[in-house]
């Protein structure tokens, strides 16, 4: 997953990032740390949820509302909020509203690159296709 995040960021061109996790302290430092290299990391919060079922259970709203709370006064260029079981992915655009800047989840990165591999499959299918056909008299 670590390496759809990095093309998405790259893609985006996000240097400048603010990660939000719905962990602990100690393992949101390791996800911030995890980002691959190149990027700055402004600032890094956690909801401090412990328990894994758990973490499904902040609404899009309160993710926004604890973004708003904890990234106010912050500059960066986007934004990176990890894990698989957080609804990150619903509160994705209003967040991107809230802050006017690109917002990758660990569940629209993966769905990024699934798009980005099924657009390139069918590019290469279209045009083997062409080159048959034009072999073909």
């Amino acid at each position: 997953m670590i390496f759809a995040v990095a093309a998405t960021l790259d893609r985006l061109q996000q240097t400048r990032l603010a990660v939000l996790t719905p962990y602990n302290e100690d393992l949101t430092r390791s996800v911030a740390a995890a980002v691959p290299t190149g990027r700055e990391i402004v600032c890094a919060y956690g909801m401090g949820i412990e328990d894994n079922i758990a973490l499904a259970d902040p609404t899009p709203a309160e993710i926004v509302a604890f973004a708003s709370e904890r990234l106010a006064g912050r500059a960066f260029d986007g934004i990176f909020v990890s894990c698989t079981n957080f609804r990150a992915y619903e509160a994705r655009a209003a967040l991107s509203e809230e802050f006017g800047v690109p917002v990758v989840t660990s569940n629209s990165a993966v769905i990024d690159a699934i798009q980005r591999f099924r657009d390139a499959s069918l590019s290469r299918c279209a045009t083997l296709r062409t080159a048959q056909g034009s072999m073909a008299i």
